[in-house]
């Protein structure tokens, strides 16, 4: 299953815009499995090393979760720079993760070179 992903045009106007098939399936998309109750494993087609965990938080709300910079964080933003490439194979520089620190509430950035 692939989630719902999208282009954020920075350099333009601002807008988002929805992925192609091939950059979905190939480049930018995620794939999405179930892991028990209330609980996903969702990792980038692109970067499979690094699984995100979504999950009820003690609010009854989902949450993305994962490691960032060895600290357990409620994932914030990513961001992946791309320095060229083609559209179903993009050069990626590196991805950023942001996060909040569960036991600290403090943001926490780790950039992945790829």
């Amino acid at each position: 299953m692939l989630g719902k992903i999208f282009w954020v045009r920075y350099a333009g106007d601002g807008s988002r815009k929805e992925l192609n098939y091939l950059q979905k399936k190939y480049a930018y998309g995620i794939t999405v499995k179930a892991d028990g109750k209330d609980h996903f494993e969702i990792k980038s087609v692109a970067y499979p090393r690094r699984t995100l965990h979504l999950k009820k938080n003690d609010s009854n709300k989902y949450q993305v979760r994962t490691t960032i910079n060895d600290k357990e964080c409620a994932l914030q933003r990513v961001f992946i720079r791309i320095t060229g490439g083609t559209p179903i194979s993009p050069k990626v520089e590196y991805i950023e993760l942001q996060g909040t620190e569960f036991t600290t509430g403090k943001t926490v950035v780790e950039r992945v070179k790829v």
